[in-house]
């Protein structure tokens, strides 16, 4: 996804329910679903999503991103801190 290429993945992929799902979740198929494997595949034949749209779904999950919710929950743990002082 990270280079533009959409995923079809099982249910049971760590990525499921965070990447694909959201944006397509016609993408996923239970495990072991052979027919069911066949029709994400069709799917994503059919009507491919841009490059564009999966990095913009990826945007969400940048380290960056992470670092800065971390740190600005850091900042308000220790503001608070303060306060109660």
């Amino acid at each position: 996804m990270a280079s533009g290429l959409p995923c079809v993945v099982s249910a049971a992929c760590g990525c499921a329910e965070d990447l694909v799902q959201p944006l397509r979740p016609d993408l996923c198929f239970p495990v072991g679903e052979v027919d069911a494997l066949v029709d994400a595949l069709a799917a994503v034949i059919r009507h491919p999503p841009s490059a564009e749209q999966l990095q913009g779904h990826l945007q969400a999950f940048d380290v960056t991103r992470t670092v800065d919710a971390v740190a600005a929950l850091y900042r308000q743990r220790v503001a608070d801190g303060f306060a109660r002082t």
